[in-house]
């Protein structure tokens, strides 16, 4: 794609250009079909070897125009009309060299004059606004002379009128190009706008993420691995060990490369990971599988949904008390998936929690809907235990 845009190919104003070089082609096989008779006619009126060589380069020009514009590379399309351009203004100006008569018969205007549109379009297509302007009207002066050169001189009346009328007419047709390739133009600018915004919002909520992850690093790991640290006995070594282990996991893993987020992870690799993560935390916590549906899903979601549990965990491990029960319950269909993490403690009143406090807004909530389909539900109250449910849905029904 960048390949494209980078030579000018998959624009607007690139399909644009190829369907007005049909257009323009296709005037031309119109206007060389017009003058076929006046060819016929004028022909024993010219040196031969000069009506052969207009008669051929000006007669296949709009077919190779027309036959190529569609697939060629635009660059070959944009010569190919080039070269009808300059071959039709050489032909214009060097007519009266190659008439063998004074003035044509029945003041019949030169043949090549009727080809006119087809050259002021492709000059129109190719040269952008102002150049467009400027070859109509050259392009008509050097016909309107030619007329009045090839009829003998005689009079000004007829090839003023007819320069005026070709100005008039076919101007109409080149200001039609020119606001097509206009329009074209401004829906790429449009497009890399949009594009450069896409970029922007995405870098700026990937920084959102890596700071929330900054941020319950912090809480999760590297303070609890302190708090452990400091109230440990000698049988609380190993569970302080651990801890550590987590935290400088969970370090590289903030320094990897980004596009490892883009992977994507098995769900039975997300139930393993889930069902190590709440061992390592207690193994008084009861695990769950109410339904694992065989699929994948994108890194961040599962590593999002593993890192959340825990936070939610360490939460009921620290305030929920010893003897409460708890579970996690585990459910991946095929349009969502969801972890409940469920005590039967005291509870709490979520609105009351201070705004200090990061394991549940930074750890948990705030985690959670940073991912794209991520989201956290607290249902807790003083007296009935606390709920905590963590849902990923694809926005992508492809996804899994």
């Amino acid at each position: 794609m960048l390949a494209l845009e980078a030579s000018g190919e998959g624009t607007a104003v690139a399909r644009m250009t190829r369907i007005l070089f049909v257009g323009t082609a296709a005037f031309g096989l119109a206007f060389t079909a017009l003058a076929t008779g006046s060819i016929v006619a004028q022909w024993r009126l010219l040196a031969e070897p000069y009506a052969i060589t207009i008669a051929l380069v000006l007669g296949l020009g709009p077919i190779v125009l027309i036959a190529i514009a569609g697939w060629a590379p635009l660059g070959a399309v944009r010569a190919v009309a080039a070269g009808y351009l300059i071959a039709y203004s050489s032909a214009l100006v060097t007519w009266p060299a190659a008439q063998r008569v004074d003035r044509i018969p029945d003041g019949s205007q030169p043949w090549v004059i009727t080809l006119l549109p087809m050259a002021v379009f492709a000059a129109a297509v190719l040269l952008g606004r102002i150049g467009a302007w400027v070859a109509l009207v050259g392009l008509c002066l050097v016909a309107g002379g030619l007329r009045y050169v090839a009829d003998g001189a005689r009079s000004l009346e007829m090839p003023v009128e007819d320069t005026l009328f070709n100005v008039m007419t076919i101007a109409v047709f080149v200001a039609i190009i020119i606001v097509t390739l206009r329009a074209g133009r401004r829906r790429d600018e449009t497009a890399r706008a949009t594009a450069q915004d896409a970029v922007l919002a995405a870098a700026a909520e990937a920084q959102d993420l890596q700071r929330a992850h900054v941020a319950a690093l912090t809480h999760d790991d590297v303070l609890s691995t302190l708090l452990a640290a400091a109230r440990s006995t000698e049988a609380s070594v190993d569970l302080v060990r651990r801890h550590a282990r987590r935290a400088l996991d969970r370090l590289a893993e903030l320094g990897a490369d980004p596009d490892d987020h883009d992977l994507l992870v098995s769900t039975e690799t997300l139930v393993a990971s889930l069902r190590d993560t709440v061992a390592a935390l207690s193994g008084d916590v009861r695990f769950v599988v109410a339904g694992a549906e065989t699929g994948t899903l994108p890194g961040v979601a599962a590593r999002t949904l593993v890192e959340a549990t825990a936070e939610a965990v360490r939460n009921t491990l620290r305030h929920a008390g010893s003897s409460t029960d708890r579970r996690v319950t585990v459910s991946i269909g095929a349009d969502a998936a969801a972890v409940e993490v469920r005590d039967d403690g005291p509870g709490f009143d979520p609105l009351a929690v201070p705004e200090d406090r990061f394991g549940v807004r930074f750890s948990i909530t705030h985690r959670m809907s940073l991912v794209s389909g991520g989201s956290a539900i607290i249902d807790s109250a003083p007296g009935t235990g606390t709920r905590i449910r963590l849902v990923w849905r694809p926005d992508d029904a492809g996804t899994r």
